[in-house]
């Protein structure tokens, strides 16, 4: 691949937990996720956020995608059930913007998920993203 993503783990209180590179070679990188952490996103090449970043959830993990290949370049292990902390990504202002992360399986549809769940609400995600709040 020719991307190469930093991710920084934060403490609520800005302090850096642990940095992982990912660059899409091979098998995914599997990490745990951390109770109270944060994580950052910064595409080497240029300084910010990772402008393609999706994801997906299997199970209690958290499926990240950079290069919309289909396969998952990170899986932050059990993250749906330690903290679920936020995925931001420098912007060019300097500021910190939040990805949207996908709480429904991969293969569900809108409409299946208002079905089931009596309703949906569309909410702004960082990088032009959007998130479904499931009400």
């Amino acid at each position: 691949m020719n991307w190469q993503i930093l991710l920084t783990l934060h403490r609520a209180d800005g302090a850096v937990v642990a940095e992982y590179p990912v660059d899409g070679a091979g098998a995914a990188l599997h990490i745990a996720a951390e109770d109270g952490a944060y994580y950052q996103f910064t595409d080497l090449a240029t300084g910010i956020g990772p402008e393609n970043l999706t994801t997906a959830h299997t199970g209690n993990d958290l499926l990240i995608h950079f290069d919309g290949d289909g396969q998952p370049d990170l899986v932050i292990d059990n993250y749906f059930t330690r903290g679920q902390g936020a995925l931001v990504g420098v912007q060019e202002n300097g500021g910190l913007a939040s990805y949207p992360v996908t709480r429904a399986p991969e293969h569900a549809l809108a409409s299946e998920i208002i079905g089931e769940r009596g309703g949906a609400r569309m909410t702004g995600g960082g990088f032009g993203g959007c998130i479904v709040a499931l009400v």
